[in-house]
């Protein structure tokens, strides 16, 4: 037998390895000007102190490893709505398999 691969015409164009390089020493220039700027010293100062301060939490102290940010936060896995939707699902199932008995 003799296979034959041949290159899918649908497929996208890589860039360029040298544009990736370009866009790479454009990223390292600015986060070296950021480095050496004061403010980042400042900034990454700031996030210390916000990452060791704990944070109470339904009458608990928790001290996390990162800033807290309550909007963000998976202190509640499920939502009001996702509750909802769940107990109507398992609600009609329920009341579904009791017609059948």
């Amino acid at each position: 037998m003799h296979y034959t691969i041949s290159p899918q015409s649908n497929a996208a164009p890589m860039p360029a390895i040298s544009e990736q390089v370009k866009s790479y020493a454009r990223w390292l220039t600015a986060d070296a000007r950021r480095y050496v700027s004061g403010n980042y010293q400042e900034e990454i100062s700031k996030y210390i102190d916000e990452a060791l301060t704990p944070v109470r939490i339904n009458g608990r102290e928790v001290r996390i490893y990162a800033p807290f940010c309550r909007k963000f936060s998976a202190l509640q896995t499920i939502t009001r709505e996702q509750f909802c939707l769940l107990s109507l699902t398992g609600f009609t199932a329920l009341i579904g398999g009791m017609g059948r008995l």
